[in-house]
């Protein structure tokens, strides 16, 4: 059985969507997403407005699980939490697998250059490919994509919007080496 709910935070509503033992998704509310979590013949993009007919459509309704995701995040934005302790289980390739294992070792408040995590990975030379799986990242903010910056210590490239990317490290007080918060 799928379970979600969606819940207001600083940075626009969230939503989640869980099978009462793992997350499977963590999504801002205005960014499209994947629902074939929900549905496995569910295949297309889908908007909002789609988001919320799904929703709707399949009765979902909060867990155990989908409320302590609220609460963590709630403390998350409250400066109260800098790690998660819930069970993640992203659906992905096993490259993007791999790439987001790295992340969720990207402490709060830092950051790695999609480089960085590249010569982690032991394919140094795959720095695109990371920023595609991070740009598929189903569960936003628990595997921390946006703590992912190009080398030249710019902040660009994240599925929800650079300028949400921007206030997730700020709301971490992540400190950067150049003025790059004008973006």
């Amino acid at each position: 059985m799928q379970y979600g709910g969606i819940q207001n935070s600083p940075l626009g509503k969230i939503l989640v969507i869980d099978d009462g033992e793992v997350i499977l998704e963590v999504r801002f509310l205005d960014s499209v997403f994947n629902a074939s979590c929900i549905d496995n013949s569910l295949t297309e993009w889908h908007s909002t407005q789609s988001i919320q007919n799904i929703l709707v459509q399949h009765s979902l309704i909060q867990s155990q699980l989908t409320l302590a995701t609220f609460s963590q995040l709630q403390e998350y934005f409250s400066k109260m939490r800098k790690t998660f302790t819930l069970p993640l289980n992203p659906k992905g390739t096993t490259f993007q697998q791999s790439v987001w294992k790295i992340l969720r070792t990207i402490p709060y408040g830092e950051t790695l250059s999609y480089g960085e995590v590249a010569k982690t990975l032991g394919k140094p030379k795959s720095a695109r490919a990371i920023g595609g799986a991070n740009h598929h990242n189903p569960i936003a903010i628990l595997i921390p994509c946006h703590r992912v910056i190009s080398a030249n210590g710019t902040i660009n490239g994240y599925a929800s919007g650079v300028q949400r990317k921007i206030k997730l490290l700020k709301l971490e007080e992540y400190k950067p080496k150049k003025d790059l918060w004008r973006l």
